[in-house]
C-alpha cells in the first residue's frame, strides 16, 4: 500500500512539473499595455515588451500559410478595432522552416505594436480584451493568447 502511494505521489509531481514548465513558456513574454484618447470613443492602444533572448516574435502584419500571427478580441460588440498594427522596432525577415521556407517577419528583440480602437455608446472606465501574439524559435511555434485590462484615459 505505501509503495502505492509513492507511485501516485510520482505521478502527481510529474505531472504538476510538466504542467509548470509550460506555463511558463505561455508566459515568455512579458506585456506593457497602455492607451490614449484620441476622440470620444476612439483610442490608441499599445502594446510593447522587451522581447526574450533566444525567442522570436512574428510580426503582426502578416498572415503566414493561413495563419494569423496577432490578433485583438472583445468581448463586447460595441468594441472594434480599425486597421491593424503600426509596429515599431526592429523587424527581420527569414525563410522560415516551420512554414516550408515561407518568409516571415520577427522580432529577436523589443517591439512596440500600436492600434485603433472604437467604442460604440458609454466608454467603460476599464477595456478588457485578449490579445493572441505568436512567437516561436528555429522549427517552434507558439500562438499564445494574453488576457489583458487597461484603464482607459
Amino acid at each position: 500500500m505505501n509503495h502505492l502511494f509513492r507511485i501516485i505521489s510520482f505521478c502527481f509531481f510529474l505531472v504538476f512539473f510538466v504542467t509548470s514548465l509550460h506555463s511558463q513558456d505561455s508566459a515568455l513574454y512579458k506585456w506593457k499595455i497602455s492607451t490614449r484618447k484620441i476622440v470620444q470613443g476612439k483610442y490608441e492602444l499599445v502594446f510593447s515588451t522587451d522581447g526574450v533572448k533566444g525567442w522570436q516574435l512574428y510580426s503582426p502584419s502578416q498572415t503566414v500559410p493561413d495563419l494569423t500571427t496577432t490578433e485583438l478580441k472583445f468581448g463586447d460588440s460595441a468594441i472594434s478595432q480599425e486597421g491593424g498594427f503600426n509596429e515599431h522596432g526592429v523587424v527581420e525577415e527569414i525563410s522560415s522552416p516551420v512554414f516550408d521556407n515561407a518568409k516571415v517577419k520577427l522580432y529577436k528583440g523589443p517591439a512596440e505594436w500600436r492600434t485603433v480602437i472604437n467604442i460604440k455608446g458609454v466608454v467603460p472606465a476599464e477595456l478588457q480584451g485578449s490579445f493572441q501574439y505568436t512567437y516561436g524559435r528555429g522549427e517552434e511555434f507558439y500562438p499564445t493568447p494574453y488576457d489583458f485590462h487597461v484603464l482607459l484615459e
